[in-house]
């Protein structure tokens, strides 16, 4: 678990202080002081009891600086998310948007998925996408921090909701953008799924949702502007994964082979952003749905490592489950213009 931890906590978060410090001191001098008073008697009684279970004081001493130090892990891996995603995410959109821009508060309905819509609905997906890795990463650090405690949904869902709601009011002030709450509704799907995604494990052993990029021409030609990557939406596409592998998890007695397979349901948008008309003055918006079968990479790699609690293991598995490997065959329809 620890492995899986830092791991996310690396890609998520910067580093952070613990925010608080071990009270393993202020115990023992008040415990000193209550004891004082005891007799001999009672000091010997403790000592044989202790000599009895087999522990000593130099173990007791070794056991409360494990538990002080793991708490001090636990605080660091907390507020580094807490404060390490905010700060990541505002950091890039300073950068990317143009926040400031307007003095005054605008309201924007961009709409859904529609041929006319600002980017044909592929930024909804983005929303969607990102809410949904960053509540399932957050998830698997606070159900650690937290040591299960149910505070640890409130963490999951704080983080994730109050970092959209902020892009949101940054965007009021864009004169690019506004304060679309379709945004919101995107932001709330990928929030829900990954809550029930770890509330029910049956649901993470069927299904899967992840993406693909591959940079345009206009992000190979312009490597200055190469961390703008995210906005360059006709290099990605939207997969929602039907992983074999599930009825494996129910106790199914399935071929082997079988669990190395997925059934992909895809959506991707190519010519609606400046980068492609930069490119291409006359390109004309698509918009596309595909259907597939690809190798479960996640599941690879389970057979491949031998140890798969190990770092290298879970922190592969865990990004191969965000971001698709295209090893498989699709098919692609474009819809109507």
């Amino acid at each position: 678990m620890k492995t899986r931890i830092l791991a996310v906590t690396l890609i998520l978060s910067i580093p952070g202080t613990a925010m608080s410090m071990p009270m393993s001191l202020v115990k023992a001098i008040n415990s000193a002081v209550l004891q004082q008073t005891e007799t001999d008697k009672a000091a010997d009684k403790d000592k044989k009891e202790a000599e009895k279970t087999g522990t000593t004081s130099n173990e007791t001493s070794k056991n409360g600086s494990v538990a002080s130090n793991d708490e001090a892990h636990r605080d660091l891996a907390r507020y580094s998310v807490l404060i390490g995603v905010p700060l990541l995410t505002f950091g890039f959109a300073f950068k990317a948007w143009d926040w400031g821009s307007s003095d005054h508060w605008i309201w924007r309905s961009e709409g859904f998925f529609g041929q006319n819509t600002q980017y044909g609905g592929f930024d909804k997906m983005g929303h969607l996408w990102s809410h949904y890795t960053i509540t399932r990463a957050s998830y698997n650090v606070f159900n650690y921090t937290e040591q299960g405690r149910p505070i640890k949904w409130l963490y999951t869902i704080l983080i994730p909701a109050s970092v959209g709601l902020a892009i949101e009011v940054g965007d009021a002030y864009a004169t690019s953008a506004g304060f679309a709450w379709e945004d919101l509704v995107a932001d709330s799907t990928g929030i829900f799924i990954g809550c029930m995604m770890e509330r029910f494990p049956v649901l993470d052993a069927f299904f899967n949702l992840s993406v693909e990029y591959s940079p345009t021409d206009y992000v190979t030609e312009h490597p200055e502007d190469s961390f703008l990557f995210a906005l360059d939406y006709s290099g990605w596409k939207f997969l929602t994964s039907f992983k074999l592998a599930g009825f494996e998890y129910l106790g199914f007695d399935i071929p082997e082979f079988m669990k190395y397979f997925m059934i992909d349901f895809g959506y991707f948008t190519r010519g609606y952003t400046k980068f492609d008309r930069e490119m291409n003055p006359a390109v004309k918006p698509k918009r596309f749905v595909y259907v597939g079968v690809s190798i479960n990479m996640p599941e690879v790699l389970k057979a491949v490592f031998n140890d798969n609690k190990s770092f290298a293991s879970r922190a592969s598995r865990q990004a191969l489950s965000y971001y698709h490997i295209p090893f498989g065959l699709n098919g692609n329809h474009k819809l109507a213009e």
